[in-house]
């Protein structure tokens, strides 16, 4: 098999992954983050990698808006912290419990 076949089906598998509908709240989900993440921290201060201070100041912007679903913008933002090559520690976790 060549490379462009075995690129073509990894494309395919990845496409795949994520249900289409689940793409676009994703997105949302990502966006919101991204923009109370900048509310908190400025422009400067990049969205990834998470650190306990960066979940801690989102976190408490949602908190403060009433989000009942942070649990879903949560799980958005450790996927692409995670993909991203970056390691999802202990003390994130507990943060983010």
């Amino acid at each position: 098999m060549d490379e462009p076949d075995r690129l073509s089906l990894l494309l395919n598998l990845e496409s795949d992954v994520t249900a289409s509908s689940a793409k676009s709240s994703k997105a949302s989900h990502i966006k919101t983050w991204t923009e109370y993440h900048v509310l908190w921290f400025g422009i400067h201060v990049p969205v990834v990698p998470l650190t306990m201070e960066s979940l801690r100041g989102v976190a408490a912007l949602f908190k403060s808006k009433g989000y009942r679903s942070f649990g879903n913008y949560l799980s958005a933002i450790k996927q692409r912290h995670i993909t991203a090559g970056h390691q999802w520690t202990q003390q994130l976790d507990l943060i983010a419990k």
